[in-house]
């Protein structure tokens, strides 16, 4: 095969990939949280693990950790791929020294969970 080939041949095959995954990831894009804005920015919503238990009810994976989801969080869709999804961020929060009014210390807060959706079989 020659050189000109070989690019062309990856030229597509990068092409393919990319338009994959971006139609993967649209259908988040017009879901919208509780409070009416959108859950996703294109860069948070992710498959995850999910779990109901008998004390916190429903628990979903992110990394190592499982998370218990308020239920308001949950969407009344079901995913397109049959695989849980949550659209979430790590949000932070800082102490402040309070007679100067300086910032001491910046704290990540853990996931803040946005949106859940979840397969049609749950």
């Amino acid at each position: 095969m020659t050189r000109l080939k070989y690019v062309a041949l990856a030229t597509t095959m990068l092409s393919i990939a990319a338009s994959t995954n971006a139609s993967g990831h649209d259908w988040y894009t017009a879901l919208k949280a509780e409070d009416g804005a959108s859950c996703c920015s294109m860069k948070d919503c992710h498959s995850v693990g999910y779990r109901y238990t008998g004390i916190t009810g429903l628990e979903i994976q992110i990394g190592e950790v499982w998370f218990v989801v308020n239920p308001a969080s949950v969407l009344p869709v079901s995913s397109p791929d049959n695989d849980a999804h949550a659209c979430y961020y790590y949000g932070s929060t800082r102490s402040i020294d309070e007679s100067s009014k300086n910032y001491l210390n910046m704290y990540v807060a853990g996931p803040v969970i946005r949106c859940v959706i979840l397969p049609s079989d749950s």
